[in-house]
């Protein structure tokens, strides 16, 4: 059993598409309907459940008063683009992955800065045009993907070059140089998790190039670069940093 978040049109559609793809008993269930009683049971919070959705296995218990008569229940569960499990309609479903408290535009995706991939030599310049604008970089070396990061996280601005040591990425990024030369290399999107936007990515033909998750000074990121799709680089972005 799938378990998800049934006040989201974007993960109700998303949960369903799922299950349609299924060819056993496997089923997808709102964590609304199975409620926080049942949750707490199976060792689940409901910001669990908000944060993305959760898989339960085959022999995840069914008590009396806890899993309701779910043959019933089914009847009103929305399906791809007739909005959500509470009756509202989503005419253009968004992932939102609702966390308590915070509306369905808070949590939409956003663009949130741009990355430009610069020869190694020409980094500094590439920041100094920047700086005389007023942004101020903080310096990142990421040694082992062998990538050095110039960003102004406010301004929404990142210079990134291949470092002369190489690394997990460096050759990437060299490849990228040789086949475009200087420019644009991804958008990145903040999200409210990266998992479930990597779904729908992988549904589109997508894949995941490069992931990290960094925990440092009680802020938390998580990054997820995917190939290039209709010519859009994309980077999701997670994070509970502010703006």
């Amino acid at each position: 059993m799938l378990v998800y978040d049934g006040d989201c049109a974007f993960c109700t559609a998303a949960a369903h598409r799922i299950s349609d793809r299924w060819t056993g008993p496997a089923r997808v269930e709102s964590w609304q309907r199975l409620g926080p009683a049942y949750l707490a049971r199976v060792g689940l919070s409901e910001r669990d459940v908000l944060l993305a959705g959760r898989p339960l296995p085959p022999s995840t218990p069914r008590r009396d008063g806890f899993l309701p008569d779910l043959t019933r229940l089914r009847t009103s569960t929305a399906r791809p683009g007739r909005g959500t499990e509470t009756g509202a309609r989503d005419t253009a479903p968004r992932h939102c992955a609702r966390i308590r408290g915070m509306t369905t535009d808070e949590t939409a995706p956003r663009v949130h800065h741009v990355v430009f991939c610069v020869r190694p030599e020409h980094q500094e310049s590439a920041a100094d045009y920047w700086r005389q604008m007023g942004l101020v970089f903080q310096e990142i070396v990421l040694a082992e993907e062998g990538l050095r990061v110039l960003l102004d996280w406010s301004a929404g601005i990142e210079i990134i070059s291949p470092t002369p040591a190489a690394g997990t990425e460096t050759a990437r990024f060299l490849q990228f140089l040789e086949q475009h030369g200087e420019g644009v290399c991804s958008v990145v999107v903040k999200v409210p998790n990266v998992e479930t936007p990597i779904l729908v990515a992988k549904e589109h033909g997508a894949s995941v190039r490069y992931q990290q998750h960094r925990e440092a000074g009680g802020y938390v990121i998580d990054e997820a670069d995917l190939t290039p799709l209709f010519g859009m680089p994309v980077t999701l972005l997670a994070t509970n940093r502010p703006d």
